[in-house]
C-alpha cells in the first residue's frame, strides 16, 4: 500500500529526529529565557525574572518527562495563556493604581541622582573647552567605565589638561602631540590614543563628568565642555531640595514629586513649581477620582463613552438590518444564482480589513475622495445643491457628524457580511413546516417573519449580536485608520477628538498625550471599559438564555 506524503513526513521525524528537534527547540527556549532574565535582574524587574523562570522551568519537566503526555498538551497552553492573557490582565490593574507615566516612571532614587544632574548649568564667569575624546591605552579595549578620557584644551589660555573622572591632570607642553610642525591643531596626548569618528559617534560625551570641586564639574558634548555648578542642592536628611539661585525649597508631596513650599514658585502653573522628573508611586484609587472630577478628563470621557455606545448600538443594527434583508432576499429556494450571489456579498468580509478600511479613507478625502469626484457630476450635484445646509464638498473627516457618518458607512460595509452569513444559517434552521402553517392559519408575510421567525432568528443569533457589539465596542482600528479619532474637540483640553471611541481614547492618553504618555490613568480607563462592557453584555447574555430555555 502506497503512503502519502504526510505519513511518510510523520514516521520520518520519529524516534532519534524527533527527540533532535525537541532538544533544539527546547534549548532555543531556554536560551531566549536566561537571556530575558539576565536583562530583567538588572533593571530589577524580579517578578519577570520569577516568572520567566518558572514558566521556562515546567515546560522543560513537560516536554522531557516521558511519562506525563497530557502535560506536554497542557503546559504549553497553560503558558502561553498566563504569558499573553492573564498576566498583562494583571498588570494593567496593577499600573491602574499608579502614577506611572511620562515623568514618573522610575524609583524615587533614580528620580533624586537625575535631578541633581540635570540642574548643573554652566558657571558665570568660566572658561569654555574644545573637547577630545581619547583613550587611555588601546582604543579597542576603551570604554566610558574603564580608559576614557577627555583632553580639554582652554579656549581663552589655550591651556591643555586631561580630564577624568576623578579630576583634572596637567599635561606638560612636550607631551603635547600635534597633527605638523606648525603646532596650529592639536592631535592628542603622550600615552593617550585619540579615538576615531566612528567610536565617537557611539559615545554619550554629555554623561561623562570631570569634577573640579566638591559641587562643580566639567562638562559637555563630544566637541565642546563647560564648567558646571548645581542650581539645586539636596539634603538626604530633611529630603528637600534648595535653589541656589532664589532660595525656594522643594519637599516630597507624597504623589511622587518634589513641588515648591516656599519660594517664587507656587503658582501650579508655574513650570518650576514641580522638579522634573518624578517616580512611581501607588495613588490608590487617584486615577479613578481624575476621571471623576477631573473637567479635563471627565467631560472628554463622558462624550467619548456616549459616542462608543451610539457607534456599537448603530453598527450592531445596521448591519444585522442589512444582513437580514440580503439573506430573506437570498433565501428562495426557486431562485436561480443565490450561490452567486451569495459568495459575492461575503467578499468585503473575506478582503484584509485592514486594506479596506484604508481604501475607505482614501475614497472619503474631501478634495480627491472619488465619492466626492462622483457627487459633484452635474445631474448628481444639481440635485444635492436644493437640499438646504449640505456642505460642498462634504468633508468626510473634517466635520464631527459627517465623520461620524463615515465611520459608520465604513464599518457597514465591513461588517453587514457577517450578519448576513449567521442570519442566512439561522433561516436554514428554521423548519419550513412553520411558515407552512401559518400561511395555512391565514398569516400574512409580514407577521410570520414578525412573530415566528424574527424570535427564532433572536434565539440563534442573538449572543453572537452581543460578541458584535462588544467587538465594537473596542473597535479600534476603525476609528485610528480612518479618521484618527478627529476632528479634535473644540471646547475642551484634551486629546480626545469627536469619533474617538473608549479604546481609541486610552490608547491616546497612553501613547499620544500632550503632557507625556499616561499610562497609569489609560489603564484606569482599561478597567472602566471592561465593567461598562460586562454590564451591558451580561443581562444580554442571560435574557438570550432564558428566551431559549423558554423556546
Amino acid at each position: 500500500m502506497k503512503r502519502s506524503f504526510l505519513q511518510v513526513l510523520i514516521s520520518g521525524l520519529s524516534g532519534a529526529p524527533a527527540q533532535v528537534i525537541k532538544f533544539v527547540f527546547l534549548a532555543l527556549i531556554n536560551a531566549v529565557a536566561v537571556y530575558g532574565i539576565m536583562i530583567a535582574i538588572p533593571l530589577k524587574s524580579y517578578s519577570i525574572a520569577i516568572f520567566v523562570a518558572v514558566m521556562t522551568l515546567l515546560l522543560d519537566y513537560a516536554m522531557l518527562n516521558p511519562r506525563n503526555i497530557p502535560l506536554k498538551y497542557f503546559v504549553p497552553g497553560t503558558v502561553f495563556l498566563v504569558a499573553f492573557s492573564l498576566f498583562p490582565t494583571f498588570y494593567t490593574i496593577g499600573v491602574a493604581f499608579t502614577n506611572f507615566s511620562t515623568g514618573h516612571a522610575i524609583q524615587k532614587r533614580e528620580a533624586v541622582e537625575t535631578i541633581v544632574r540635570n540642574s548643573y548649568q554652566p558657571t558665570p564667569g568660566a572658561n569654555s573647552y574644545s573637547q577630545i575624546p581619547a583613550c587611555a591605552g588601546k582604543a579597542e579595549t576603551c570604554t566610558p567605565k574603564s580608559g576614557l578620557v577627555m583632553i580639554l584644551v582652554d579656549q581663552v589660555t589655550g591651556g591643555v589638561a586631561v580630564g577624568t573622572q576623578d579630576g583634572l591632570k596637567a599635561v606638560k607642553e612636550e607631551d603635547l602631540v600635534y597633527y605638523d610642525e606648525t603646532k596650529t591643531l592639536l592631535n592628542t596626548v603622550q600615552g593617550y590614543t585619540r579615538l576615531s569618528r566612528t567610536a565617537v559617534l557611539s559615545l554619550k560625551c554629555s554623561e561623562f563628568l570631570i569634577p573640579t570641586a566638591a559641587t562643580t564639574y566639567i562638562n559637555g558634548d563630544c566637541n565642546t565642555a563647560f564648567e558646571k555648578s548645581p542650581s539645586l542642592r539636596y539634603n538626604a536628611v530633611k529630603d528637600e531640595f534648595t535653589s541656589t539661585f532664589d532660595s525656594s525649597v522643594y519637599r516630597d508631596n507624597g504623589e511622587g514629586a518634589y513641588i515648591a513650599v516656599s519660594g517664587p514658585h507656587l503658582d501650579i502653573k508655574d513650570p518650576s513649581h514641580e522638579l522634573q522628573p518624578g517616580w512611581m508611586v501607588r495613588t490608590g484609587l487617584g486615577n479613578f477620582q481624575r476621571i471623576l472630577s477631573d473637567p479635563d478628563v471627565r467631560t472628554p470621557f463622558v462624550r467619548v463613552f456616549i459616542w462608543t455606545v451610539v457607534f456599537s448600538l448603530s453598527t450592531v443594527l445596521t448591519t444585522f438590518i442589512l444582513g437580514l434583508g440580503l439573506a430573506l432576499v437570498l433565501n428562495k429556494s426557486k431562485m436561480r444564482g443565490v450561490k452567486f450571489y451569495r459568495s459575492f456579498l461575503i467578499i468585503p468580509y473575506a478582503a484584509p480589513a485592514l486594506l479596506t478600511i484604508l481604501v475607505w479613507a482614501g475614497m472619503l478625502n474631501q478634495n480627491n475622495g472619488i465619492i466626492n469626484a462622483i457627487l459633484d457630476t452635474p445631474w448628481i450635484d444639481s440635485l444635492l445643491s436644493n437640499i438646504p445646509g449640505l456642505p460642498d464638498p462634504i468633508p468626510w473627516t473634517g466635520n464631527a457628524f459627517w465623520a461620524k457618518v463615515s465611520i459608520l458607512t465604513a464599518n457597514l460595509w465591513l461588517g453587514f457580511p457577517y450578519m448576513f452569513l449567521i442570519a442566512t444559517g439561522a433561516l436554514s434552521a428554521i423548519p419550513q413546516e412553520l411558515s407552512e402553517a401559518a400561511e395555512v392559519d391565514g398569516a400574512k408575510p409580514w407577521q410570520i417573519m414578525r412573530r415566528i421567525k424574527l424570535p427564532l432568528l433572536l434565539i440563534a443569533t442573538g449572543p453572537l449580536l452581543v460578541a458584535s457589539f462588544a467587538y465594537n465596542f473596542n473597535n479600534f482600528n476603525i476609528i485610528y485608520l480612518l479618521t484618527g479619532g478627529g476632528p479634535a474637540m473644540k471646547d475642551v483640553s484634551s486629546v480626545a477628538g469627536e469619533t474617538d471611541i473608549l479604546i481609541s481614547y486610552t490608547y491616546k492618553l497612553a501613547f499620544s498625550a500632550g503632557q507625556g504618555n499616561q499610562y497609569g490613568l489609560s489603564s484606569a480607563v482599561s478597567i472602566i471599559i471592561f465593567f461598562i462592557v460586562a454590564a451591558m453584555s451580561g443581562p444580554t447574555f442571560w435574557r438570550s438564555k432564558a428566551m431559549e430555555s423558554m423556546n
